[in-house]
């Protein structure tokens, strides 16, 4: 069967061709169709892992099996779990299983939940461990009905993945589908109790199959759309027991695409940039907040806000997003399109999804019936602003929930207000809603009325009312009753009305609780205004507080510190103990419970809100933190190690601090390296020139693919292993991505199978995570180390270094040990390991250990001096054949001029272009291109294979290119090239550059310049004979003159970093 029969054809008329009559019966035949296709990216030890349609249909078939028993005359099953991959496997198994599905989110209340038991009659519960005390304590509160409960732990997928398939599974599953099946409820998802307790709602498979077809409804009705694609990787922000999450996810398969899990949601910056890089995702879904979220890092993180634009467009919907975020976002090239639909009406409206439209946020409905009239009707909600309308939904519609109802002529009424957008007619923006029904900034909804009945009970409050509309989270303004005060102080009574809050608070969604921070007793006199009935005017009461909410809101959110903080320096115990009892209070856990301050605190329980609240207190009893602190340092000790650092610290005494961390970093890899390492003896004639079999790391890097380039070119290569850390199961796919980005043949990758062995790695476990039996393979077979991967950051720490690359590091040293023979040990590494040593004179290619201020003040420098140090220990102390190819600043290749935008040099070309200004500098420009650095390296590499490395003139090669050109010089030919621009004194383009807003592209790269401007100003020249002997390609080294230049713009122009 066509692949493109899987999609279900919508015409104009709403006439539906349905291949499939169930939504089981369409994802058993998806899993055959794109049986060996990626279906789910999941994150698992550090990296993503994917999962085929088979592996996922293997999985869910197998547990279906394992349940059928207890399935056996259910009518209804519940599922209670957090959103991630097993929640996936274990919903596609138990609607095998043709019962009905609830899907219950885990945030509800204990009433919330014995609600829905009892409401759907559901006699079965699957819950996960974390859930098991709520549904337990709640199924012992359903009345009149016994309901068993089973525990699922968390699924072992590799272990699952080598069962083999019940061999009875057609026998044990009911695999016939009938005509009738297609208006039998699958599935039933349940509203967000914001008018009461939440109710279930009763999902046919119709309106599943339209639902995940809405993608193909557009496109459809409007050709120019842009859909979905069969190579889509669909970055997922919305969980599976949300109808916005069922439709997000399982869209995909109509097309055999792919959907990304994040290690939990709501997923934080680094969480989601890790995911968008590592899976290559093409869409995106979010709920607002997350958008917001989002945008302070993508406005400073180039490569994220790349990653973000990458993608072709990005699904949002269940709230408003503002204005301003929106129009960031678009003017960066950022597509965003707004969705909108309910659960009772599944989606129906969406903004024009025409990729040249800049309409991403007005929207118009795409159902129609057979004679082309709408679906969705829009009625004029009253007579005195005749243009917000109320939209319903017709009766007819195919995409209405079952028995939903709510109006006399059968159609359902959304309660939603929107008004026509000025600039696209026919196409709405969503305004609000026609009730009291608070819509939060994240999208949630939260009815303040029964939260405002149960805290008037408290005997001291007069008035009440809760706001929240368009707000991160809910707020109370009380009116106390003064009568009833008797003596007591301003704090008794604000206990004793939060206590009536948190009463409040025990049957509330977690989405809608009311802060201790968010609580305003009013001053004496004030009172909140009533209508003639009584009944207390909302709106008319935020607007005439809306200053006092207002403030109420900044505190919270940006921090209100006490007066007396930072007055005297909290020692880290103090900072500890400080967390512990924020996390202990604000979780709700005693402090004996946080005794793991490695834990994340979002696996206990903290979320977004919360997180804003433990943000709010750190700032108020410790210091001011960035809004990304929490989500950034997750754990008590990584809060703690943050906070400690002395921002008010003299710069040079923190400068010296580092470097004296750099030598205590340096003696410790020393020490273990004695106590590790035996002293190496090395014999003649063993290696091969013939024969190498060389281990490289960072080939999907720049330096690292042109070296692996030139390694498959070389007969005298006998096989390459390429080590590549583990962000995704396809590393293969990686390599060629990297060799195609840069222009390189990837036809060598796949033409050399037998020389070429790809290895996934966990770079921070001993033995990489590779099998012993591979590992030991490696420790045999290799010949040779080059390590090419190191992370380059300016802005990061030398401990940063010391837990990310050292590691890595002193592993691959381990490695390359044998007592006989050992493997020859290459490693590249950078002038800023040296570049600070005071000298007139040039730089000699040798060791400088000496001294850590040889190094520059930056972590990636200092972390460079380090592993140049532990080499030159490990040749003089233990006999060990070690390299140090220092390599200086790379441009792009000759051939193509390719060249990474995010680098220090083409930020600053690109800034100096938008101001119009670039810095003049008294300096060489050594830059050699990437192809002719690597041709360097490989010579270097192969010229020492059968050298007795004590008979060579040292072990340090200068890879600089010798064939400068003056700063001058090369802004001459800049301008040749059509950039215009004025020069200016490098402290002077600084300075203007302070001036600039994050969207200027070298504004992340500030703080270097600033703390390193006169090192820039007096960059050493570099001795490289020694190399230019090993290496014939760097005598012959590209300088950077006219024709390399027009490359670089030309292939920036290429990718449209430069118009």
């Amino acid at each position: 069967m066509d692949s493109s029969n899987l999609s279900i054809k919508f015409s104009i008329d709403q006439k539906a061709t349905y291949l499939y009559k169930s939504f089981t019966n369409l994802m058993n035949e998806a899993s055959k169709m794109y049986a060996n296709r990626p279906f789910a990216h999941y994150f698992s030890n550090g990296k993503y892992k994917i999962l085929t349609y088979a592996n996922v249909d293997h999985l869910a078939t197998n547990l279906a099996c394992r349940w059928a028993k207890e399935a056996q005359d259910v009518k209804v099953a519940t599922l209670i779990a957090d959103h991630n991959i097993d929640y996936l496997i274990i919903m596609l198994a138990l609607m095998k299983l043709r019962v009905t599905l609830s899907a219950l989110c885990p945030k509800n209340s204990e009433a919330a939940v014995v609600n829905l038991l009892e409401k759907t009659k559901s006699s079965l519960v699957f819950s996960s461990k974390k859930c098991e005390p709520l549904i337990k304590s709640s199924a012992e509160k359903v009345k009149e009905k016994s309901i068993k409960v089973i525990t699922v732990d968390r699924l072992d997928i590799e272990a699952s993945l080598n069962e083999v398939l019940n061999p009875d599974y057609e026998k044990i599953l009911d695999l016939k589908f009938s005509e009738d099946d297609i208006r039998k409820d699958a599935l039933i998802i349940h509203s967000s109790g914001s008018t009461g307790l939440p109710k279930p709602i009763y999902l046919s498979n119709q309106y599943l199959i339209n639902i995940i077809s809405f993608l193909h409804m557009i496109k459809e009705v409007d050709p120019e759309a842009d859909g979905l694609a069969r190579d889509d990787v669909f970055l997922n922000g919305v969980p599976l027991y949300h109808v916005f999450g069922f439709y997000c996810v399982f869209q995909m398969a109509t097309t055999g695409g792919s959907v990304v899990f994040t290690q939990g949601l709501p997923s934080s910056e680094d969480e989601i940039k890790h995911a968008l890089i590592s899976t290559n995702a093409t869409l995106m879904c979010a709920p607002p907040a997350t958008l917001e979220q989002i945008l302070h890092q993508v406005k400073v993180d180039k490569e994220f806000q790349e990653a973000l634009r990458r993608l072709r467009f990005i699904l949002f919907g269940g709230a408003p997003l503002k204005r301003k975020t929106g129009e960031w976002f678009h003017k960066h090239g950022i597509n965003l399109r707004v969705e909108y639909g309910t659960t009772e009406i599944g989606a129906i409206m969406a903004a024009n999804m025409n990729p040249k439209s800049d309409n991403w946020n007005a929207m118009r409905s795409y159902i129609f019936d057979p004679r082309g009239n709408d679906y969705c009707m829009f009625e004029t909600n009253d007579s005195s602003e005749p243009d917000i309308k109320h939209m319903y939904v017709r009766r007819d519609s195919p995409t209405l929930a079952t028995n939903v109802s709510n109006r006399p002529d059968g159609g359902f009424s959304t309660g939603d207000l929107f008004k026509e957008h000025p600039d696209y007619p026919g196409y709405y923006i969503y305004i609000g809603r026609r009730d009291d029904i608070l819509v939060m900034e994240n999208g949630e909804k939260a009815n303040p009325v029964p939260q405002e009945s149960v805290i008037a009970q408290c005997p001291l409050i007069k008035q009440v009312a809760v706001f929240g509309n368009g707000r991160p989270c809910t707020a109370a303004l009380i009116v106390v009753d003064e009568e009833q005060i008797n003596g007591q102080d301003e704090d008794e009574i604000f206990e004793t009305i939060f206590q009536a809050v948190e009463d409040a608070n025990k049957d509330s969604p977690r989405h809608s609780i009311i802060l201790r921070e968010m609580v305003k007793i009013l001053p004496k006199g004030k009172k909140l205004p009533l209508g003639p009935k009584g009944n207390m005017l909302r709106k008319k009461a935020e607007s005439e507080y809306e200053e006092c909410l207002d403030q109420m809101y900044k505190e919270f959110l940006d921090g209100h510190p006490t007066q007396d903080v930072n007055t005297k320096p909290l020692s880290d115990i103090d900072i500890e103990s400080i967390l512990i009892k924020c996390a202990s209070d604000i979780l709700k856990v005693p402090e004996s419970s946080l005794d793991d301050h490695h834990q994340s605190l979002f696996e206990l329980g903290l979320n977004s809100l919360t997180a804003t609240q433990f943000r709010s207190r750190i700032i108020k009893h410790i210091q001011q933190v960035p809004q990304n602190f929490i989500y950034r340092y997750s754990t008590i000790a990584g809060m703690k190690d943050a906070l400690s650092r002395d921002e008010e610290q003299n710069q040079e005494d923190y400068t010296e601090k580092k470097y004296d961390k750099t030598m205590d970093i340096l003696q410790k890899y020393i020490q273990k390296a004695e106590k590790e390492l035996s002293v190496c003896e090395s014999k003649k004639g063993i290696s091969n020139e013939h024969g190498q079999v060389i281990l490289l790391t960072g080939a999907t890097g720049s330096l690292g693919s042109f070296i692996l380039s030139n390694l498959l070119k070389n007969n005298a290569v006998k096989k390459i292993f390429c080590m590549v850390r583990g962000k995704g199961s396809n590393v293969m796919q990686r390599l060629k991505e990297s060799f195609d980005s840069r222009h390189l043949d990837p036809l060598l990758l796949s033409s050399n199978n037998s020389r070429l062995e790809v290895l996934s790695i966990q770079s921070r476990q001993e033995h990489f995570g590779l099998s012993d039996e591979i590992y030991h393979k490696l420790k045999d077979e290799v010949t040779t180390i080059i390590h090419a991967a190191w992370i380059l950051d300016f802005n990061m720490s030398v401990d940063y270094y010391d837990q990310e690359c050292i590691p890595f590091l002193y592993n691959l040293v381990k490695l390359a040990h044998r007592q006989n023979n050992p493997m020859y040990f290459h490693l590249i590494s950078s002038i800023s390991a040296v570049s600070n040593l005071k000298s007139n004179k040039e730089i000699e290619e040798k060791p400088y250990v000496e001294d850590t201020h040889v190094s520059m003040p930056t972590g990636y420098a200092q972390s460079k001096f380090i592993a140049e140090a532990l080499m030159d220990y490990l040749v003089k102390k233990k006999n060990f054949p070690c390299f140090i190819e220092r390599l200086g600043q790379v441009c792009g290749d000759t051939e193509n001029g390719v060249w990474n935008t995010l680098e220090q040099y083409p930020l600053m070309f690109m800034s100096g272009r938008i101001m119009k200004k670039m810095p003049k500098m008294d300096i060489k420009v050594d830059w050699i291109p990437v192809n002719d650095a690597a041709n360097s390296i490989s010579e270097i590499v192969l010229h020492t294979v059968n050298a007795d490395y004590k008979s060579l003139d040292g072990f340090v090669f200068h890879i600089v290119n010798p064939n400068t050109i003056t700063w001058s010089k090369l802004l001459h030919i800049m301008k040749n090239c059509g950039l215009n621009f004025e020069s200016v004194t490098f402290p002077e383009w600084v300075e203007l550059l302070s001036h600039t807003d994050d969207t200027n592209p070298a504004s992340p790269l500030l703080p270097y310049y600033q703390a390193n401007m006169d090192h820039l100003l007096n960059m050493p020249e570099w001795k490289t004979e020694k190399a230019a002997q090993m290496a014939p390609s760097l005598s012959k080294a590209c300088p950077v003159g006219p024709d390399l230049f027009k490359k670089f713009l030309e292939y920036w122009k290429s990718i449209g970093y430069y118009k």
